[in-house]
């Protein structure tokens, strides 16, 4: 009996740690379209933009699509009445937000931007250029294209370290 209920608990504790240390990305890919949450081996949630906004949830091998928030938010004009819920919001110090973002690590950034003006395309070219790295890869296009990949990850963990200080 007492063998079986350290085994329980054991096998619990495994999971909080697993949970709280398991990475969470979030990637922005403007190039291929992609908007995701993914926790590592556990699911994900994709963002889907083209003529409507659709979500798709990722769940342990489970798929599930949601429907366009704009397509909610138009019915709910139809019917004449708005529903705008405000929630009480706390106020967390600027301190403790700078701490949490500063919680995310950035695996990469490529930035290929076109400004639409030539002598500002020219002034930003050797900053950009000063500032590359492998990581963090910054262009300057005369073509028109604005290009932007972000993949930050994170874990419960720091998040809570960063919270709590």
């Amino acid at each position: 009996m007492l063998i079986g209920l350290i085994v329980i608990i054991a096998f619990l504790l495994g999971i909080l740690l697993f949970l709280l240390f398991t990475p969470i990305v979030i990637e922005i890919n403007t190039i291929k379209k992609i908007y995701q949450i993914r926790i590592r081996m556990i699911g994900s949630i994709d963002m889907m933009m083209s003529d409507k906004i659709t979500f798709q949830l990722k769940l342990f091998g489970i798929k599930k699509e949601y429907a366009s928030l704009k397509k909610n938010m138009q019915q709910k004009k139809e019917n004449g009445k708005s529903e705008i819920k405000t929630a009480e919001v706390k106020k967390i110090s600027i301190k403790k937000l700078f701490s949490v973002a500063n919680s995310f690590k950035v695996k990469r950034i490529y930035v290929n931007i076109d400004t639409k003006d030539y002598i500002q395309n020219a002034l930003l070219f050797p900053l950009f250029f000063l500032l590359n790295t492998k990581k963090r890869q910054l262009y300057i296009n005369y073509f028109g294209r604005n290009e932007v990949i972000l993949v930050i990850e994170n874990n419960i963990y720091r998040i809570l370290q960063a919270f709590l200080k």
